[in-house]
């Protein structure tokens, strides 16, 4: 780096050197902006964790049937007819298979 040449050169390099952050307030920014990146780091792994959605998603279930109870009645008469429906289509199946 070459000296400044003159006065109005050092005047224009004080300017700068006041103008940019000292040492402790880089520091500070860059541990506050860590701090944000873990947390919205953090925040993402929590929002993508199958485990975390699916405990969630059981929650709400569990909520909705213990504060409803017809919940419960259609939802095992889903069931009901699901489990109906695969024992038609394998006794269909069956059938089929001996023809």
């Amino acid at each position: 780096m070459t000296p400044p040449k003159n006065d109005s050169d050092r005047a224009g390099s004080s300017d700068e050197k006041a103008s940019k952050p000292s040492l402790p307030e880089t520091q500070r920014d860059v541990s506050e902006t860590r701090a944000e990146f873990a947390a919205t780091l953090d925040e993402l792994e929590e929002r993508l964790n199958p485990k975390i959605q699916y405990r969630r998603a059981r929650a709400a279930v569990t909520k909705r049937v213990s504060d409803d109870p017809k919940v419960l009645a259609v939802a095992a008469a889903g069931a009901a007819g699901l489990a109906a429906a695969v024992t038609g289509i394998a006794k269909l199946a069956s059938r089929a298979g001996r023809r």
